[in-house]
């Protein structure tokens, strides 16, 4: 009943980038990410979270607006949830009810964050703030008559907590500045996502003690030193694997890793090829101009280069990906139509293990149930992760001699340059021109550009 009733809630309503945990998509990698190359970052965990959330408060919130249950199935919903009078951990439905208990909450504190000039979000019971200016109002450490220190929080946030019906945890509230190593959610942020140094050497340390010693005894060696029952490949498997979602697949220390990992167990082979997603996400970039405010979507592409929307970038252009957002490399331009609305750049030497997309060279409209997709970071900062909007063909047309596409995933301001793929991710079209600042997404049409004028072009 449990896992019904979370399917249908989970349908409810879309939750805002910055809650990241228990949503379909997000991770503690997106969580952390928020909070790249900040100087300062603040830390603070909800006391018994779950635990805070009982009957009545399931019940006022599915009762009232902007669910209006009838006060009977509002009822046996919050019954059917909770167990002696709390959302028991471990439930399916504590999740979701969770997090739309918090909106309220997401939603103050995300108004605090900004007039204090700081991102936020929030991973279950673990919320963070952070900022890139030198003065940080809503914590800050003082010394006790003990000698220890402790973090203060600031008035108006612990307000705001405490009336939503949460206590904080104040041994788990911690402050960072950038010259220390900064956390979040366990994972390091100072330069990029990153697992701690401590969590690769002891998978190292494993994995060289079954090469040496053998399976029983490194499995020994698991179960009195660390106090780990889990079997050694079992444990090895997960922790690899966790490795590879934080850092990516593609990096060198995951893939090393999954190689001395598959020599001593074959039976539990960890796959390190992408799959086409994958290498769509790991190949699209954000495009921004050192001469100006533009920014739009790059993508690296088979056999052509690095390409976008020629009215993205001017003369100075430079791409990062939304992972190592501190990382950017400037671009050298190959090729430029301003009629086609298209630039082509020489991909980076530092760049050249990046995945390229293929393209579809189809003159074809596509059928019209198939499923194309747009990938892209309209309105993008650094905490956002790349937008993936399926969707479909409208109609192909000719302007001007050239071909392009209307399509119905949604082209915003930033998504311009971004790949728009078949259901194989193969390039079809270049994201171009939609809803912005002078139209609106009532009455905007959504236009790429046909794959085949980049073709023509790059040849």
């Amino acid at each position: 009943m449990q896992r019904h009733l979370a399917r249908h809630l989970s349908k409810i309503r879309t939750f805002h980038h910055c809650v990241t945990g228990f949503v379909s998509g997000r991770s503690i990698r997106d969580n952390a990410n928020t909070h790249v190359g900040q100087k300062t970052i603040l830390n603070i965990d909800i006391s018994d979270f779950f635990g805070s959330i009982n009957f009545g408060r399931v019940y006022g919130m599915l009762s009232k607006k902007p669910f209006n249950l009838p006060r009977s199935i509002a009822a046996a919903i919050a019954k059917a949830s909770t167990y002696q009078n709390k959302l028991p951990q471990g439930a399916p439905t504590s999740p979701i009810l969770s997090n739309l208990i918090c909106s309220k909450l997401d939603s103050q504190l995300r108004s605090l964050a900004r007039k204090h000039n700081c991102s936020y979000s929030r991973y279950a019971d673990d919320i963070t703030f952070s900022t890139h200016r030198s003065r940080f109002s809503l914590a800050h450490t003082e010394i006790d008559e003990g000698g220890s220190t402790r973090v203060v929080i600031n008035a108006e946030l612990l307000h705001i907590i405490e009336t939503n019906g949460f206590k904080l945890n104040a041994q788990k509230t911690r402050l960072f500045q950038k010259i220390h190593r900064q956390e979040v959610t366990g994972l390091i942020v100072n330069q990029h996502v990153n697992v701690k140094r401590r969590y690769i050497r002891n998978i190292r340390g494993a994995l060289h003690a079954w090469r040496k010693y053998g399976f029983p005894d490194a499995q020994k060696t698991l179960n009195e030193k660390f106090g780990i029952k889990t079997s050694l490949d079992d444990f090895l498997l997960g922790q690899i694997s966790f490795v590879g979602q934080i850092r990516g697949k593609s990096d060198q220390v995951f893939r090393k890793l999954v190689r001395e990992f598959n020599e001593l167990q074959p039976r539990a082979k960890i796959q390190i090829k992408l799959t086409p997603r994958e290498i769509a996400e790991q190949a699209t970039w954000v495009v921004e101009d050192f001469e100006t405010d533009n920014q739009g979507t790059a993508f690296f592409v088979k056999d052509v280069g690095i390409a976008t929307c020629a009215h993205c970038v001017n003369s100075k252009p430079f791409i990062y990906h939304r992972n190592w957002p501190e990382k950017k490399f400037p671009l050298v331009i190959r090729k430029r139509d301003s009629d086609r609305d298209l630039v082509i750049f020489n991909i980076p030497e530092a760049l050249s293990g990046i995945l390229p997309l293929d393209i579809s060279v189809s003159t074809h409209a596509i059928e019209t149930n198939s499923t194309l997709t747009l990938l892209g970071y309209p309105n993008h900062s650094k905490f956002m992760p790349i937008r993936i909007e399926s969707g479909h063909e409208i109609r192909r047309f000719v302007r001007h001699s050239i071909g392009f596409l209307e399509i119905s995933p949604r082209v915003r301001e930033g998504n311009s340059g971004g790949p728009v793929v078949d259901s194989n991710f193969r390039v079809i079209a270049i994201a171009s021109k939609g809803a912005n600042h002078d139209t609106s997404e009532a009455v905007a049409e959504y236009i790429a550009i046909n794959v085949n004028e980049l073709l023509n072009m790059a040849n």
